[in-house]
């Protein structure tokens, strides 16, 4: 069964278990006992929760503590001091990073301009902790917090448990979609006359820039920067950059809200934390992608409509491009490699090769097929359109061998979204033509692991 329906079962189960500074470069009734029959007190409850022990407790230092890892019962929250010195807490929704400062530690947010950069373009002041430990847990103390990230992630007295060693999370991460060439927006309803509106457009390395027009007639130009699912609306000027807008993106919805999961393609959501302006006074902040697969279609022909293709029904897409001349090739994947059989569509046209990885959508409605990304290929191999999952150097690819320790994932881990196969494989388009896929067996697996890569074009 798709890897897609226990992640969608997990969701349903998670969701119904819980319900600034300027930056720099069904209630159950209880049956009444019988008259006659006394009332026994209840027993204490057993309780799994950490304990405190205070006559125990000092300050948290990266010296005496480094290469350990403590978290919260719910792992909602994740301090993790790694034997070089640096520091990180893992929240559901951020990433924060740590500078010891006596007894205290600052918290700072780093924000990336892509998914694929390495280095932060800034970093801003998320506050300050003090952590206390006994040996076995640690407290968390807020001292400060501006831009509301801790409140939001309910820091403030929390209990974690040491829980193995230290790991270093992947810096630029971010759930962003990426969609080339795309057009996005939003309209913040700030009171009931006025309004302000944003227009994103993302670049071909997946940045979001575009403007932001307030009611008073002000524009800035401003980027749209994101690390894990925290996101920062800047407005830069002179290598600085002024934050107009911190949240963090909505991971957590009411249960009885359908939200399917094709949606996360085309908008998402943010918590607002940190809003000087007011944008998000009446509700939370949307971003929608502006252009419609169809409407594209009519006005651009169906090469255009390709980079609104995401999120489409699948049989819409290849029906309108069959129409447009291209040939669907779908049924003889097979004869490539079995294992790409019912993960993905194939068509031809002109020379150009078009791979859609697409997965399935559960509605109430039933389910189908969507596009979640696809690669373009000229007929040497050539990238012309990429969108979802940005192919990979194939020297990369190229240069891996299987040894234990070793998976082809970590080797890609700038941001590249791998696209799941089957139950237990990962696939990647290459920047020449191929696919590479790796088997990782999970759960008490005793297959062996593999690797391989599968030529694409025709």
């Amino acid at each position: 069964m798709k890897k897609t329906i226990l992640l969608l079962l997990a969701t349903i189960l998670l969701c119904g278990m819980l319900a600034c500074d300027p930056g720099i470069p069904a209630e159950k009734t209880e049956a009444t006992p019988a008259p006659s029959e006394p009332v026994q007190p209840a027993a204490p409850a057993q309780t799994d929760e950490p304990v405190f022990l205070e006559e125990l407790a000092r300050p948290l230092s990266f010296s005496e503590d480094a290469d350990t890892c403590w978290n919260a019962p719910d792992y909602a929250f994740i301090l993790s001091v790694l034997s070089d010195g640096t520091a990180s807490v893992f929240t559901r929704t951020a990433l924060l990073w740590l500078t010891e400062d006596g007894d205290s530690f600052r918290v700072e947010t780093r924000m990336y301009r892509t998914p694929f950069d390495e280095e932060p373009a800034y970093r801003f002041p998320a506050g300050e902790l003090r952590f206390f430990t006994d040996g076995n847990r640690v407290k968390v103390e807020v001292l400060s917090d501006p831009l509301g990230v801790l409140s939001h992630a309910q820091a403030d007295g929390r209990l974690l448990t040491k829980n193995g060693t230290s790991w270093k999370y992947a810096q630029n991460r971010s759930e962003v979609p990426q969609e080339p060439n795309t057009k996005w927006y939003t309209r913040f309803e700030m009171t009931e006359q006025n309004n302000a509106r944003l227009h994103l457009t993302v670049g071909n390395d997946a940045s979001f820039t575009g403007t932001l027009s307030l009611p008073d007639g002000t524009k800035k130009d401003v980027a749209l920067l994101g690390c894990w699912s925290s996101f920062a609306l800047v407005e830069e000027r002179d290598g600085a950059a002024e934050l107009l807008f911190y949240g963090e993106r909505t991971n957590w919805r009411d249960p009885k809200d359908w939200y399917p999961p094709r949606m996360n393609l085309v908008r998402f959501d943010l918590d607002a934390l940190y809003d000087p302006l007011g944008l998000c006074s009446t509700e939370n902040f949307d971003l929608v992608r502006a252009e419609e697969f169809d409407n594209v279609y009519a006005e651009h022909g169906a090469l255009e409509a390709l980079r609104y293709m995401p999120g489409v029904n699948l049989d819409t897409v290849k029906n309108t491009l069959t129409r447009d001349g291209w040939t669907d090739r779908t049924a003889q994947i097979e004869t490539l490699d079995p294992l790409l059989d019912g993960w993905f569509a194939w068509l031809t046209k002109d020379g150009k090769t078009l791979w859609i990885y697409y997965e399935p959508d559960f509605t109430p409605y039933g389910d189908e097929d969507y596009p979640s990304a696809y690669v373009l290929y000229d007929a040497d191999g050539t990238v012309l359109d990429w969108s979802g999952s940005r192919p990979i150097d194939h020297a990369i690819a190229d240069a891996f061998t299987l040894q234990p320790g070793a998976y082809f994932g970590d080797l890609i881990s700038n941001g590249t979204v791998g696209m799941d196969v089957a139950e237990d494989d990962y696939a990647y388009f290459t920047d020449d033509g191929r696919i590479a896929v790796e088997t990782l067996w999970h759960e008490g697996g005793d297959g062996d692991l593999d690797f391989q890569i599968i030529r694409l074009l025709p």
